[in-house]
């Protein structure tokens, strides 16, 4: 029975599109949703902790093998075309912290799909610092009992010059 979960438990959809309440579902039911709905939560940090602290092992064990990672630009296919493409990430920006926020996901059996907002601080290899806002969207499969990313496209709607952290360091000297 496919529902739509967003963070705080609130569903985005009617009853009537999902055929009957979540109160109609049986409590097996509503548990392995609620269940569902952690495990793509943890995906979606896990994917943002592993970029920032740089650890592939973790990045890596977000993706579905036959993943895909559109970021607007490229279209990276496979995990290790994936961890590649962030290895390179690495290499170029100093610094990365993601942060998402009014996530939503539609849940259906093994598939599901989930949409973030989403802001990334950024040092680059300049040293200069970005701070962007732009959204995910995800396709999530569970397989042999995990789920997984199977594809997430990136899109940057906005991003900001910020002033350099040595200015904000040193206005807390006297």
């Amino acid at each position: 029975m496919p529902l739509s979960a967003s963070r705080g438990g609130a569903s985005t959809k009617s009853a009537a599109s999902f055929g009957g309440s979540f109160i109609r579902m049986t409590l097996e039911q509503r548990v392995q949703w609620l269940e569902d709905r952690a495990a793509l939560e943890d995906l979606a940090a896990l994917y943002c902790r592993g970029a920032d602290s740089r650890d592939a092992a973790l990045f890596s064990s977000v993706w579905h093998k036959d993943a895909v990672w559109d970021v607007g630009t490229h279209v990276f296919c496979g995990r290790q075309e994936i961890l590649s493409a962030v290895a390179r990430q690495w290499e170029t920006f100093q610094n990365m912290q993601h942060w998402t926020s009014n996530s939503r996901y539609d849940i259906n059996g093994n598939h599901a799909t989930g949409e973030h907002d989403v802001a990334a601080l950024t040092t680059l290899a300049d040293g200069s610092t970005v701070l962007s806002g732009g959204r995910y969207r995800d396709e999530f499969e569970r397989r042999d009992g995990i789920w997984g990313f199977t594809k997430r496209t990136a899109s940057i709607l906005t991003t900001v010059a910020l002033s350099p952290p040595r200015l904000i360091e040193s206005s807390l000297v006297d």
